[in-house]
């Protein structure tokens, strides 16, 4: 166990130093490396002084395991995973054994499948590349717990009860594309994503404070409803239409940004927050509840309720 804890430490010391300058001797030292069935075979190359291998495996972003070798010469090395599925992620470090500098440093890519959901459905514990809720799925329900995402969600069915997303991570964007029927409302538990793209009418909710979400685009109507909400910045981007921001009673938005060239109707509704409008473009605020401060460099109109600051 005191090993187990050594080696974990040594693995977050090598994180923080890895990023900094390599050292000296040994910087023509390569290393790459394969997923296989059991674990990770790594190649070594160019290898000038004696030096430690340190493998780092990775599930949901967590630490799981850590596995070092001595090494002194170039070849292929076989190391077997303590347990190894699908979506795990390993870091290679090599260090000199010495001066326990870091020489070089690698990320395997992570093994997964694209997924496509053609009816209502639950994904528990899973990691894919990219996951396309299909049209078929209609005004249904999908629930991800614990789903790890590397590429794109494309959400083109689900009903507004609901896509839901329980402890997931989506390291790409969130693209809202349903043409017909309900539109889609995702919901958060435990899930930050830092990109949303509504591309057709979406409502977007979280259920705690755990959960946000960092950019979202709106080229069409959306509503950010439920008091633990948190969005930090909407942008409505140049479009054909004039989309209509509505911000329900209890969600708070950062920013809301209004392209050059685009048109906006911007809805406060009583017990929401907005701390700043930013209207490049066109734009029209109802604001029962709290709009902090106005940046315009094109025409605003202020309909109901009233801004702080302008």
């Amino acid at each position: 166990m005191k090993q187990k804890w050594l080696s974990m430490l040594l693995v977050l010391v090598l994180l923080l130093t890895a990023a900094t300058s390599m050292a000296s001797a040994g910087t023509e030292a390569t290393i790459s490396g394969a997923i296989s069935e059991s674990g990770v075979t790594v190649q070594v190359e160019n290898l000038t002084v004696a030096a430690r291998l340190v493998i780092a495996q990775y599930h949901y972003g967590q630490l799981v395991d850590v596995v070092t070798e001595n090494v002194s010469c170039d070849g292929s090395y076989a190391i077997t995973a303590q347990k190894l599925v699908k979506g795990d992620e390993f870091k290679l470090f090599l260090m000199d054994q010495q001066s326990s500098a870091p020489l070089c440093k690698a990320v395997l890519p992570v093994q997964t499948e694209d997924l496509l959901i053609t009816e209502s459905t639950t994904v528990d514990n899973g990691s894919y590349r990219n996951v396309t809720i299909a049209e078929s799925v209609g005004d249904g329900d999908v629930t991800f717990n614990n789903v790890t995402i590397y590429g794109d969600l494309l959400v083109e069915g689900g009903g507004s009860n609901t896509v839901s997303m329980s402890g997931c991570h989506v390291h790409g964007r969130v693209n809202i594309n349903k043409t017909s029927g309900e539109p889609p409302r995702l919901h958060l538990t435990n899930t930050d994503l830092p990109k949303v793209e509504a591309n057709q009418p979406a409502i977007i909710e979280a259920a705690d404070s755990n959960s946000s979400v960092g950019e979202l685009t709106a080229s069409s109507d959306v509503t950010i409803q439920g008091a633990a909400t948190k969005v930090e910045t909407v942008t409505v981007s140049n479009t054909n239409t004039t989309p209509t921001v509505t911000v329900a009673e209890g969600a708070k938005i950062e920013t809301v940004a209004v392209s050059p060239n685009a048109n906006a109707n911007v809805t406060v509704e009583a017990g929401a927050s907005v701390i700043a409008v930013e209207a490049k473009g066109e734009t029209t605020i109802h604001a029962a509840g709290t709009v902090s401060s106005v940046t315009a460099t094109a025409s605003v109109n202020v309909s109901s309720g009233a801004v702080e600051r302008v």
